[in-house]
């Protein structure tokens, strides 16, 4: 089990590690050095092993599915519920990244400051007085995209991808 928890925090970790190089970067330019190039090899290495564990466990077992199906017939259904679990905290950190990033893209399209379009909530404990209401949007779309099947997923993937290549493209 080790070698499939593996990848999938790893890809969490490089979310989020990507994520936050790209806010330190914008705010601080000139004081990130090679530890970029670092992280960016490491987050690869680490993608290239869980292709490999991917590829090992499809050579065994030639039905088709991800680590779900996988584990249900290597380590049986206990594991495997594990690791559904392990998969929707997965698609829900992702989520969350998804739509605050895509906020942030849309509040420095007009403005310079990306937390623009949130709204500041006194009343909230400190920490989490910002609500980001175009987060919640996105997710809702997203959301009712991905219920929609895999092929749309796709395309939103593939959109998603194209708009953020094109605003970092303009504030470049």
């Amino acid at each position: 089990m080790p070698h499939l928890v593996g990848p999938r925090l790893a890809r969490v970790w490089l979310r989020c590690r990507i994520r936050d190089i790209q806010h330190h970067w914008s705010r601080n330019p000139r004081s990130c050095g090679p530890a970029i190039v670092l992280s960016y090899a490491v987050s690869g290495l680490s993608a290239l092993l869980s292709v490999f564990c991917y590829t090992e466990f499809a050579v065994e077992i030639p039905i088709a599915g991800g680590s779900f199906s996988f584990l249900r017939v290597e380590l049986g259904d206990f594991i495997a519920f594990i690791a559904a679990g392990n998969i929707f905290l997965e698609a829900l950190v992702g989520a969350a990244g998804l739509g605050r990033s895509w906020s942030s893209y849309v509040a420095s399209i007009f403005k310079s400051d990306p937390d623009f379009l949130r709204i500041k909530v006194d009343s909230f404990a400190e920490g989490v007085q910002s609500v980001d209401p175009l987060a919640v949007v996105v997710l809702a779309i997203v959301n009712g995209i991905a219920l929609m099947g895999t092929k749309h997923s796709s395309i939103l993937n593939w959109v998603s991808s194209m708009f953020g290549v094109a605003v970092i493209v303009l504030l470049s």
